[in-house]
C-alpha cells in the first residue's frame, strides 16, 4: 500500500511538518465577530481598561498593537520604575506603555526620559523637581480627565524660555479638583 492510498483511507495523516505557532505568529483565531470588527476594535480602542481586558482575554490582540496598559506608574530614578506594584528596570526592553490613572515621577528629567509611554489618560499627576516644556506638560495632560495635579518644585516653560502662566496650564482641564504647585 502506498502513501496515496493511505491518505485516502486516513485523511488526518499528514506528511508535512505541523505549523509552528509563536507569540508573534499565533494560531489563527476564530472569533464570533467579523474580522473587520476585530480590526476596528484594535485600531480604535479608546480606553486603556478595555484594552487591558482584551489582551488579558485573548493573546491575539497584544502582538497586533503592542501596548501595555498601566493603571499606576511610579518612576523613582531614571531606570527604576514600578507599574501596578510590579518593579522593573526601564533600561531593559519593555513595550510601549499606556498609563491610565496615576503617574508619579521622581526621576531626574522627564524631557530626556527613555520611558516608552505612548499615551496618558491620567486622573492624578504627581511630579517632583522637574523642568518641563509646555509640550511635555500637554502630553501629560492631553486626556483632559485629570482630577489632581501636584507639581512640587516644577518649572514649566514655553519653547522660547518664558514661563507658562497658570491660566494656560489649567485651560483644558475641566474636571480638575486639586492643583498644587
Amino acid at each position: 500500500m502506498d502513501m496515496k492510498n493511505l491518505h485516502s483511507i486516513f485523511p488526518s495523516i499528514s506528511t508535512s511538518n505541523p505549523p509552528i505557532y509563536t507569540f508573534k505568529k499565533p494560531y489563527p483565531q476564530r472569533f464570533s465577530l467579523p474580522f473587520d470588527v476585530i480590526k476596528y476594535m484594535i485600531k480604535n480602542c479608546k480606553s486603556a481598561k478595555v484594552w487591558k481586558k482584551l489582551i488579558m482575554s485573548c493573546k491575539y490582540f497584544f502582538p497586533k498593537f503592542s501596548v501595555l496598559p498601566i493603571k499606576t506608574m511610579n518612576v523613582y530614578t531614571d531606570s527604576k520604575c514600578e507599574a501596578d506594584k510590579e518593579k522593573f528596570n526601564s533600561s531593559k526592553f519593555i513595550p510601549k506603555l499606556w498609563v491610565y490613572d496615576t503617574f508619579n515621577y521622581h526621576a531626574s528629567n522627564f524631557s530626556n526620559s527613555k520611558l516608552k509611554i505612548l499615551k496618558f489618560d491620567l486622573r492624578i499627576l504627581i511630579m517632583f523637581d522637574q523642568n518641563l516644556t509646555f509640550n511635555d506638560y500637554q502630553k501629560l495632560t492631553s486626556s483632559g480627565s485629570l482630577k489632581s495635579i501636584i507639581l512640587y518644585f516644577c518649572k514649566i516653560e514655553n519653547s522660547d524660555g518664558t514661563n507658562v502662566t497658570v491660566d494656560k496650564l489649567l485651560e483644558n482641564l475641566k474636571h480638575l479638583v486639586q492643583f498644587k504647585w
